[in-house]
Parts: structure tokens; sequence; C-alpha cells
């Protein structure tokens, strides 16, 4: 039995730090630079998987940033709609089939992560930085759950105790209909964005890393993310905070992450995580976070990141 409860936990870290890579990886992270400091044009030589190019990439990158429009630097997404589905394999295994965000955008850093996962040999054939990310009021309906039905959380809707429609579309109803965990509405956005992924393990402990920490754009952390007394060696900033329902199971209350300035990205793994959702957006729960900077995680996403 402790065997299986841990084997139980050890997918939903694994899910957790997923996540947070994938998320980097798609604001497209400038945490490393180009070798030579020189930007290369985005190419892409026919691949096995049957999805086509992405849209814009060497077009983009052979414009000069002090060229682009104002628009392509300081981008406001426009109106959520429900976007194309596409697959990752030839075979037709629907697990592989994703949710298009039609709103995403590459990255205009000329030196991202970004640009680097494109060009991987072994990674830039399967990645899809513009697979839906979250799910929200409008980008749901009656088809979409159904479609998700199939496959268990967090990948899809399926549970032991059943997961219905209306569960899904009240709670949604709730949060905000933003189809992105980033906002930059009035604020200037950096062309080129830093990211700090901060861990629990306490390899920090006596660093003293935690101004360079607090420089940087975005800073994730996760589940115990404990900062107070700690500011020194692991900062005192948190831009996303990613949890689920038993994150902060054993932390004290005074220690939660609650701020207006943090964006909570929530995982749904069971049916009591749509009860807990909803406790926080009606202001019942101890996790007394602002409703309208939750986003939830697309089913989708989950499985993109879990199955490719």
């Amino acid at each position: 039995m402790l065997l299986r409860r841990l084997l139980g936990r050890r997918w939903k870290l694994v899910l957790a730090g997923g996540i947070i890579i994938i998320v980097i990886l798609l604001i497209g992270a400038d945490i490393f630079g180009d070798r030579d400091g020189k930007s290369t044009i985005f190419k892409r030589d026919a691949i096995a998987l049957n999805f086509p190019h992405l849209r814009g990439m060497k077009e983009l990158d052979d414009v000069d940033p002090a060229d682009r429009r104002r628009e392509d630097l300081f981008y406001v997404p426009p109106e959520p709609r429900i976007g194309p589905l596409f697959h990752m394999t030839d075979k037709n295994d629907t697990k592989f089939t994703f949710r298009q965000n039609p709103n995403w955008k590459n990255s205009t850093c000329p030196r991202s992560l970004q640009r680097k996962a494109f060009l991987s040999e072994e990674f830039g054939p399967i990645f899809r930085p513009d697979t839906q990310m979250v799910i929200n009021s409008k980008l749901f309906n009656v088809d979409e759950y159904w479609r998700m039905m199939p496959w268990a959380t967090p990948f899809g809707y399926k549970y032991k105790e059943n997961i219905t429609y209306e569960e899904v579309r009240d709670v949604l109803n709730m949060f905000p209909a933003d189809d992105t965990i980033f906002n930059f509405t009035g604020r200037s956005r950096p062309q080129c964005i830093t990211c700090a992924v901060i861990g629990n393990g306490g390899m920090l402990n006596g660093s003293k890393n935690g101004e360079e920490i607090d420089r940087h754009n975005y800073i994730f952390r996760v589940n115990h993310a404990l900062t107070k007394g700690f500011e020194e060696d692991v900062g005192s900033r948190t831009t996303h905070y990613v949890f689920y329902d038993r994150s902060l199971v054993g932390v004290k209350a005074d220690d939660y992450p609650i701020s207006k300035d943090i964006t909570y990205i929530f995982v749904p793994c069971r049916k009591a995580d749509f009860s807990y959702l909803k406790s926080i957006a009606e202001g019942r729960n101890k996790f007394a976070v602002p409703p309208e900077n939750v986003r939830i995680v697309h089913p989708d996403w989950m499985r993109y990141v879990h199955y490719v």
C-alpha cells in the first residue's frame, strides 16, 4: 500500500516538473544564448510526423527587431476561440490528438530556448508550442467534453466517479476566459524573457542565490514553495505557482503563496478538484487566492506533455 501510494505521487511530481519546463519552452525564454552571438534562421526539414510547419517562424526571424510593428512586441491575445485539432503521429490513436491555440505566436527573441527546441534534431519534430495550454469557458462545450471523456484525469475527464459536463462547465464559468497564463496588458513586454524555475529539494540552502532569482521576469514555483525565511537563498518573488488540491498539505497558512501578482496554474487530477476550485472562486477556501488569477490546465496539454 505504501509503495502504491509513493508511485501514485511520483507521476504527479514528474508532470509538475514537465509542466514548468514546457511552459518555459512555450514562452521562448532567454536562458541560453547562441554560442556565436548571432541569431539563427528557423529551418525545418521534412519529418515523419504528419503535422504542418508552424506558421510564421522563418518570416518573423528574417525581420530585424527594430522593424517589427509594436504589436509584435507588446502582444495582447485576442478573444479565445476553439482552434483546430491536430494529430502528432501517423497512427489512429486518439490520445495523440490535441487542440491548437490559434492565438499562439512565436517568440521574437533571437536567442530563446524556444528557438533551440525547434532546431533540436530530436526534440524539434515533436515540439508543438501552439498546443492549447489552458481550458476556459469559451474553449469548452458538450462536444469538447465528450472528446476528452475517454482519458483519465488529468488527461481527460474519465474518473472512477463520473465527472459530469455540468461540473466542468460550472467551474470554468467562475474563472477568467483567458487562453494563456501570460498577461502583459498595460505594461511593456520585453523582447527576451528570462525565467527561474525553483524546486523544493533544499539544494539552494545556503546558496545566496535569492537576489539573482528575483531579477528574472518569470519565477516559477510548485507545491511546497516556501520562501519566508529563505529569501536570501531562494528569492522572495513568485510570478507563477503550479499546484493541485493537495499541494499545500503540511504548509502553514501563513506560508501560502498568496498575492495579486501571482498567476495560479491548477492541474485537476480527480473529481474533488472541481469542488476545490469552486471553493476558491467563492472565497470559501483557506487558500484565498484571487480567482481572476487562476488558470486551469487543459487536458490536451497534459496529454501532450505526458505522452509526447
